[in-house]
């Protein structure tokens, strides 16, 4: 909506750089607003009891759908979202 002119970003509450808002948006640090960060993710859970086996299957699948291609990574781009792996 930011882009598009609906309404107007002021800040990002995010400590990196959102580039699909430059040159308009930057950090909230950045403007003057420090301390103010926020961002949210998304997690996988299993009940404690899962087999390690199955544990690994699902961190490979879920690894390898981690888009890492240049395509996926610019769709998710156009979207505000950045594809982050922490277990791979």
């Amino acid at each position: 909506m930011a882009r598009g002119g609906q309404v107007k970003a002021l800040a990002t509450t995010t400590h990196q750089d959102a580039a699909h808002l430059r040159p308009k948006s930057r950090p909230s640090a950045e403007s003057g607003m420090t301390g103010l960060e926020f961002a949210s993710w998304y997690g996988v859970w299993a009940p404690r009891s899962l087999s390690s086996e199955v544990a690994d299957w699902l961190n490979t699948a879920f690894n390898e759908a981690n888009p890492r291609s240049l395509p996926a990574q610019v769709a998710f781009a156009e979207l505000g979202q950045e594809p982050v792996n922490e277990n791979a």
